[in-house]
């Protein structure tokens, strides 16, 4: 079955799609600051979210500010 997506945007509009993969980094300092960073320039992004990268309450908790500053998570399964 084949899906096909069609979106039409105004040609003056810029568009950028910005994904991060394996998040939250374990180091929950940068982390954090790339939140920062994301939130003073207004960046949405998606962060693609390994289950034991979440060890810590600390790093469910940032999780939780990421998609409270309006950012999307996705499923980043494993083989």
């Amino acid at each position: 079955r084949n899906v096909k997506f069609f979106f039409e945007m105004p040609q003056n509009v810029k568009l950028l799609a910005l994904t991060i993969d394996d998040a939250p980094s374990r180091d929950t300092n940068l982390f954090r600051q790339l939140l920062d960073l994301l939130k003073k320039y207004k960046v949405k992004v998606t962060f693609f979210v390994i289950s034991g990268h979440v060890a810590t309450d600390e790093h469910s908790k940032l999780l939780q500010r990421a998609v409270a500053e309006g950012h999307l998570l996705g499923n980043h399964g494993t083989v």
